[in-house]
């Protein structure tokens, strides 16, 4: 992400400031083109003031200048915009392919425990059992709490209620995942 999305979104922002600076012009003398145009209908421009006059001028000049570059800044903004958002959903497709990796390890540990407890216990046909959601709970921090643990210790993430494993910071909140 830092190194392929964010770049280009920084690029379009970058991008996007000099043809914001000339519509911001352009507008600021629309009332100046505004005045001429009024007066030029009525033959009077000869009562206007010089810096009307310049100020209609460069309304013109900037108007004609936003269309012959526009399109070809749109087009290439959108270009861009559309590999940035291609590079963001490639990120997350991928993000969301580990976490379902990391599912898919857990549900085959958790069944291999489940299964090995079974046969422990004498069980011989092993029947799917409603897992309450507890046990479920206290079976993925124990699985995740090496991550966890990695990742607090990083200090790239921070947590204002709980920690990793589950349990609470105070006693604002209780969260017994022990049963």
């Amino acid at each position: 992400m830092r190194n392929t999305v964010m770049p280009m979104f920084s690029t379009l922002l970058r991008l996007g400031v000099n043809p914001k600076r000339l519509v911001q012009k352009r507008e600021a003398r629309l009332t100046d083109y505004t005045r001429f145009q009024s007066a030029r209908s009525k033959s009077d421009v000869k009562a206007l003031d010089k810096s009307v006059i310049q100020g209609a001028e460069d309304f013109v000049a900037l108007h004609t200048q936003l269309l012959e570059e526009l399109p070809a800044y749109i087009d290439g903004y959108s270009k861009i915009l559309e590999l940035a958002l291609a590079q963001f959903a490639n990120a997350q497709a991928r993000f969301y392919d580990s976490v379902r990796n990391k599912l898919r390890e857990y549900l085959l540990l958790w069944t291999a425990a489940e299964e090995a407890e079974y046969h422990r216990a004498g069980v011989r046909d092993l029947e799917i059992e409603v897992l309450d959601g507890q046990r479920i709970v206290k079976g993925w921090h124990e699985c995740w709490k090496p991550f966890m643990q990695q990742i607090e210790a990083l200090r790239i993430s921070h947590r204002e209620c709980g920690t990793w494993d589950g349990s609470t910071a105070g006693d604002v909140v209780s969260t017994d995942i022990s049963a």
